[in-house]
């Protein structure tokens, strides 16, 4: 149903734009977009769906996947709503620092994930300690790729202790300490400077934003003014640089 009602809205805005802009609106590409969008849907909801299932499905299929681009039709909601557009331009901007943080994150996770490996081979193969200890850290920390995925998993900052306080009842204040290192420096630290980054990415791009739409205004602006001034150039018959009523009244028949 809900296919229905928003196809039908695709076509009535078609139809209006049609009859508002006529030939003007055949004028732009995007205008074919937009037509080549509808009539693909309406094809698919009103003709393929009828059709017999002995068809040939594999064309159907393919020409249905075809109507999945009517989902593009949603970037026009981006230029009214401010705030989504804003949104959206400074996610784009910034994939190359967000690249850059996810590696630098990645290789801090990697290098103390490593470390912990290491330090943690001797208890597990020492007999002394209690089987239970030795399995639960060689289900977090026994290979590079565990103790690793440990590291990752400590990143929320909540749910660190677990993964450190077996260690500390069993062995002392080390683990804890090295944790805390961690924690401070990539929980704290390195994770709040991204957000920093990512905000002053979000504060630029509106920022942009704004002066993107002032620059319009004026442009619209100076275009009207500009409009005025031809206006009452070719009003002033006499050429003395006023409007006289004779001359005004003239212009208006």
């Amino acid at each position: 149903v809900a296919e229905h009602i928003f196809n039908v809205i695709y076509l009535v805005e078609l139809a209006l734009r049609v009859a508002i802009y006529r030939i003007g609106y055949f004028h732009h590409l995007s205008s074919y977009f937009d037509i080549s969008l509808v009539a693909a849907s309406s094809l698919d909801l009103y003709i393929l769906k009828t059709m017999d299932h002995g068809a040939n499905l594999k064309i159907l299929r393919t020409f249905r996947l075809l109507t999945t681009i009517r989902s593009f039709r949603t970037g026009r909601l981006m230029r009214m709503v401010g705030g989504l557009r804003v949104l959206v331009k400074t996610v784009l901007t910034s994939l190359r620092a967000l690249g850059w943080s996810l590696l630098l994150l990645g290789l801090i996770v990697l290098v103390f994930g490593l470390i912990m490996c290491e330090l943690v081979q001797v208890e597990i193969g020492d007999p002394s300690i209690d089987p239970e200890v030795r399995a639960w850290m060689w289900t977090h920390y026994g290979t590079a790729t565990r103790a690793t995925y440990t590291m990752f998993e400590t990143l929320n900052a909540g749910s660190w202790p677990a993964y450190v306080r077996p260690l500390m009842e069993e062995f002392g204040w080390f683990y804890p300490v090295f944790f805390s290192v961690y924690v401070i420096g990539v929980v704290f630290a390195v994770k709040t400077i991204i957000s920093a980054l990512f905000l002053k990415d979000t504060l630029s791009a509106a920022s942009q934003d704004l002066e993107e739409l002032m620059a319009e205004t004026t442009r619209k602006s100076n275009a009207y003014m500009a409009k005025l001034r031809l206006f009452f150039e070719e009003a002033d018959t006499s050429g003395d640089g006023k409007l006289s009523e004779e001359e005004f009244g003239s212009i208006l028949e």
